[in-house]
């Protein structure tokens, strides 16, 4: 969608509980400050009115600027106002560029951002859209993913003191190892308990996966142990293996609401995602919540520099930079893409081949991985525009381009 340049530019500087607005007539600018309240909105709107028929007249510019944004974005955005959210970085230089004053003010803000978006071309950005806030929930989800791998590496450091045989193994997180550990939190706490005490622990626990733990085996292990213990050493212990305990279900409740969320706002192409083999359904929810729509990309080269995963060249004279890639955009969208390009790379005959051949090639794991990104982000636009699934190719016929 193009802006109109017909429309009067507004610049808007948002602080905690107010916003100062720049609006400019030809060679005229006024600034004026407000509170973010109902009745400040309402004075913005009356404060626009010379200027013509509010919204309609106008295009707003604003930084993102996270949880203070959200309100003000929204309260335009539910009157079908025309809004850039706009990169604070792009600003930042912008300003810079202008000045080199090192004067900062909410009203030098606001007119920053209103010559910002003045001499933007028309299809340079596009306007936001009223949003379904999948963002909110995929932003959940991975903080509590983060909390989760904080707390078992929390957990695992101190079963390494307390009970050291029992820290190096594979199954310390099933739900059957943890629920003794939280009943018995220290070798020295299981080695006098009574073997009927053991037994019931073990017969009372779920199974976990590829534990075959037996209350003898345990036993015999915490007797052997060079573990020492603390009542308040196991205290930590125990507290950590409840919290954790409490993460994995909230995990799996909003796992299980964004996944439902994702599916429901874009039916279509969840189900061109999923037909790539090695994409599951919490990482297709976590790459669309965070990209949002497809079609606001004209290819992928745009959607790759969104992602971040484009490349960027550095030269000067005789001097050649290595490549990098630009990582501009959201950490948490790359994390979910190159997690993403690994698992393809492993199921799907067409990446799996790709991949060694980049591997054959002398390219770098990562280098090769981050290729197969961005092939994976060309065949989920194709899929896009012809709205038809995946075919993997068997490997005798998988193409080397």
């Amino acid at each position: 969608m193009d802006l109109d340049t017909s429309r009067t530019p507004v610049g808007i500087d948002l602080a905690k509980d107010s916003i100062a607005v720049a609006v400019g007539d030809g060679d005229t600018e006024v600034v004026r400050a407000f509170p973010l309240s109902r009745e400040g909105l309402a004075d913005l709107i009356r404060f626009l009115e010379p200027y013509g028929p509010f919204p309609d007249a106008f295009v707003f510019g604003l930084e993102a600027s996270g949880p203070y944004t959200e309100p003000l974005l929204s309260w335009l955005l539910q009157r079908n106002a025309r809004v850039l959210q706009l990169n604070p970085l792009l600003i930042s230089r912008f300003r810079r560029a202008q000045s080199l004053r090192r004067t900062k003010t909410d009203a030098i803000d606001a007119r920053t951002i209103l010559h910002f978006i003045a001499q933007l071309a028309p299809a340079s950005m596009q306007p936001c859209e009223l949003g379904d806030d999948l963002q909110t929930l995929a932003a959940e989800y991975e903080q509590i993913t983060q909390q989760v791998a904080r707390l078992k590496t929390q957990i695992r450091q101190q079963v390494h003191a307390l009970f050291p045989e029992l820290a190096s193994s594979s199954s310390l997180f099933s739900q059957r190892i943890l629920g003794l550990l939280l009943a018995f939190p220290s070798a020295h706490a299981i080695a006098k308990a009574t073997p009927a005490q053991l037994e019931a622990a073990c017969t009372d626990l779920p199974s976990g996966r590829r534990s075959r733990i037996t209350a003898q085996s345990l036993y015999d292990s915490a007797c052997a142990s060079i573990g020492f213990s603390t009542r308040q050493r196991e205290a930590v212990l125990q507290s950590k293996i409840r919290q954790l305990q409490h993460l994995v279900q909230e995990s799996s409740i909003i796992r299980n609401a964004l996944i439902r969320a994702v599916r429901a706002a874009h039916p279509t192409t969840w189900r061109l995602l999923l037909s790539i083999p090695g994409v599951g359904q919490i990482s297709a929810a976590l790459f669309l919540a965070q990209v949002r729509s497809l079609s606001r990309f004209p290819s992928h080269r745009q959607l790759s520099a969104f992602i971040g995963f484009d490349p960027t060249t550095y030269e000067s004279g005789q001097f050649k930079g290595q490549g990098h890639i630009s990582k501009r955009g959201s950490p948490h969208l790359r994390r979910t893409l190159y997690l993403m390009a690994q698992s393809v790379a492993r199921y799907s005959n067409t990446f799996r081949l790709y991949m060694a051949q980049l591997r054959d090639r002398g390219k770098a794991y990562r280098v090769a991985v981050i290729a197969c990104a961005n092939k994976l982000l060309r065949v989920i636009m194709a899929l896009n525009r012809s709205l038809t699934l995946f075919v993997d190719t068997p490997l005798q016929e998988v193409s080397h381009s």
